[in-house]
């Protein structure tokens, strides 16, 4: 095998033979060096593909001294999720998952945002997430995991050629059960809550508002972002039809903005049910162009529209109901009804029939039923 340039095959006690790539080159009159990554055989399906490896790497440093590029500093692991952020993160409210995530990685581990990015091995992102793993859920486990993956990812895009460590790794299991909260709940629970917002901080208009909109994702099933950016465009009464075209959400910079749908499937009719016309027929008489707007005139935040719904039941021991479940509750009915289960999947705006049937509530007694009448003849 013929010798490449700039790359050498050295052998560690530890994982075996690898390559290194290190340029040499002058900067600021001096005669020095940066190494562009260890590939180890060990990580690869074979020696060629390590090598091969190696050889894009050595290919891209060589362009990269050819243009000038090339400097002695490398990237650290915060250098790196920093540009995670600016790179490959859309809105703010990712942004903020997203730090919060990389919270837990410098919490067990703070030596490690100062590290450079080349140096990062599969332990130190196994070890990481382990320590991880014995204080919170499997949760939080996969979105440090997914804050690593991204991580890696910007180095790439920054011309760094690392591996992905986090492509080798298994989740640990956590040491942390996972919280199982149910979200079904019944139309007598529903009727409860709406009550109980009328007379709930009286005059208030949050609350106001949220009793409309609770309303409206019973007889629709839309998502509370959808029910948020409902405006005068989105109701036609003489057609008999809701028209869901947009969603509340964040951008890159800022918070309670009007944005495009979830995803294509998500722009969708729906039929005005009776029971809802009464209620569209007073939205639409109100003169802002989204119905439901904060005090500030902005879209209302779900997050605190849940915190009201959620301080009104513990305050007075109301039973158990979430906007969500609004939506569950459409979906367990218009599924065990419709005869094309298609037609439910569109209402709800799902890419797929396995998406909605997540959302259909166990029955108990059916459940039943299905097993105490099976018989062997």
């Amino acid at each position: 095998m013929k010798k490449e340039k700039y790359i050498t095959e050295k052998e560690s006690k530890k994982k075996g033979k690898y390559f290194e790539v290190v340029i040499k080159f002058e900067e600021n009159g001096k005669r020095t060096s940066k190494s562009y990554g260890q590939f180890y055989i060990s990580d690869y399906p074979s020696r060629k593909d390590a090598l091969k490896q190696a050889v894009k790497a050595r290919n891209a440093a060589m362009e990269d001294l050819e243009y000038n590029r090339i400097t002695a500093k490398g990237m650290t692991v915060q250098e790196c999720f920093e540009a995670s952020i600016e790179m490959l993160i859309d809105s703010k409210k990712n942004e903020d998952r997203h730090r919060a995530s990389y919270r837990n990685i410098i919490k067990y581990t703070p030596s490690l945002a100062y590290k450079q990015i080349s140096k990062v091995s599969t332990e130190d992102v196994l070890l990481n997430l382990k320590e991880v793993a014995e204080n919170h859920s499997a949760g939080v486990v996969q979105d440090v995991k997914t804050v690593w993956h991204q991580i890696f990812q910007s180095a790439q895009l920054k011309g760094i050629p690392v591996i992905d460590r986090t492509m080798m790794i298994k989740n640990p299991k956590s040491k942390v059960p996972t919280e199982r909260r149910t979200s079904s709940c019944t139309v007598e629970d529903l009727i409860i809550i709406l009550d109980n917002l009328l007379t709930y901080n009286l005059g208030n208009k949050m609350s106001m508002d949220l009793w409309y909109i609770l309303q409206i994702m019973y007889y629709t099933g839309i998502r509370p972002q959808e029910a948020l950016a409902l405006c005068h465009k989105s109701v036609n009464l003489e057609k008999g039809e809701i028209y869901i075209f947009q969603s509340i959400g964040s951008t890159k910079t800022e918070y309670r903005q009007v944005i495009p749908t979830k995803t294509e499937d998500s722009i969708r009719p729906i039929p005005i049910a009776e029971g809802l016309r009464p209620l569209l027929e007073e939205l639409v008489k109100r003169d802002t162009d989204l119905f439901f707007l904060d005090k500030d005139g902005k879209p209302y935040e779900v997050a605190v529209l849940g915190t009201l719904l959620l301080n009104m039941r513990k305050k007075r021991k109301l039973p158990r109901v979430t906007m969500y479940m609004c939506r569950h509750l459409f979906a367990t009915d218009i599924y065990s009804k419709a005869t094309n289960k298609k037609a439910a999947q569109t209402l709800m705006g799902h890419k797929s029939e396995s998406m909605t049937l997540h959302y259909v509530y166990d029955d108990e007694e059916e459940k039943q039923d299905l097993v105490l009448n099976r018989k062997l003849s």
